[in-house]
C-alpha cells in the first residue's frame, strides 16, 4: 500500500515505474493481484510498468499471461534498459 500511496501523491504521472520483487522467492495470488491492479491503473495514465522478478516468478507470470498487464524482467537493470 505504501507504493500505491506514493504514486497517488505524484502531481503528474511518472513515465515509468519499476517494481523490484527480486527479493521474493515466490509471489502468491494477492501479490500478483496488487501488481495487476497497479499496472492497469498506471497504464491508464500513460505510465509504463515493469516488474523485476526472479526467474521462477517471471516464468509463472508468463504462463498465466500477466505480461499483458506489465513488462516482466529478470532484473531492475533489464527493466530500466527497456524504459
Amino acid at each position: 500500500m505504501e507504493l500505491q500511496q506514493a504514486i497517488d501523491r505524484q502531481e503528474t504521472s511518472p513515465h515509468s515505474v519499476v517494481i523490484d520483487v527480486t527479493g521474493m522467492a515466490h509471489l502468491v495470488g494477492v501479490d500478483w493481484g496488487f501488481l495487476i491492479t497497479l499496472g492497469k491503473r498506471l497504464s491508464q495514465g500513460g505510465t509504463r510498468v515493469a516488474v523485476a522478478a526472479t526467474r521462477n516468478n517471471t516464468e509463472s507470470a508468463r504462463i498465466i499471461r500477466l505480461h499483458d498487464f506489465f513488462d516482466l524482467c529478470g532484473s531492475v537493470d533489464e527493466a530500466l534498459s527497456k524504459g
